[in-house]
């Protein structure tokens, strides 16, 4: 495991990408880890190739594997407003992070990790250092002293740091 320093208190926001998981996969992670609220933080909460990933489909499946479903993707989404956008038309994490309805939404997490309910961010991407999950909701958090644990694509345990090394660590390798 890469936890670096991570402990059980500490572990109450977790995420996980669904990527190729099976619906039996994916849940059996977020139930593992003591998750009983599985948190959709997509844009858009449907996928063209995994239907069974689309949000009515995966609000129904969370009520069968007995933990509670809830949509914030218009508050914590990955994908940018107008404006939102840096000069290459990349996401642009700073400015979406002072949108009021992400405020609103990051305020939820941390009343939850206040509260010590342990809850798993979902999104598409497996690899949490590909996701907003990192670059985006992570930061947030981290700079507000709450520690972000990743279900990696392996489902292994990696806190945000470790993760946030990892994308280094690739950069560093472009260019040697």
């Amino acid at each position: 495991m890469s936890l670096h320093s991570l402990t059980p208190s500490a572990a109450q926001i977790f995420t996980v990408g669904y990527g190729n998981r099976t619906p039996e996969q994916l849940f059996d992670l977020v139930k593992s880890n003591g998750c009983g609220y599985l948190i959709d933080v997509r844009s858009s909460p449907y996928s063209r190739h995994h239907k069974q990933y689309n949000q009515q489909v995966l609000e129904q499946s969370s009520a069968e594997y007995g933990v509670k479903y809830l949509y914030l993707g218009e508050q914590l989404g990955g994908k940018p407003d107008t404006g939102q956008v840096d000069e290459l038309g990349r996401a642009d994490y700073g400015k979406m992070a002072q949108n009021p309805a992400f405020k609103e939404g990051l305020e939820r997490l941390l009343k939850a990790a206040e509260l010590a309910i342990p809850v798993a961010l979902l999104c598409a991407e497996l690899r949490p250092e590909t996701c907003h999950r990192t670059g985006l909701i992570g930061e947030q958090l981290s700079r507000r002293g709450i520690q972000l644990v990743h279900i990696d694509e392996h489902g292994k345990l990696c806190v945000q740091s470790a993760v946030v090394q990892r994308l280094k660590t690739a950069q560093e390798d472009l260019f040697r």
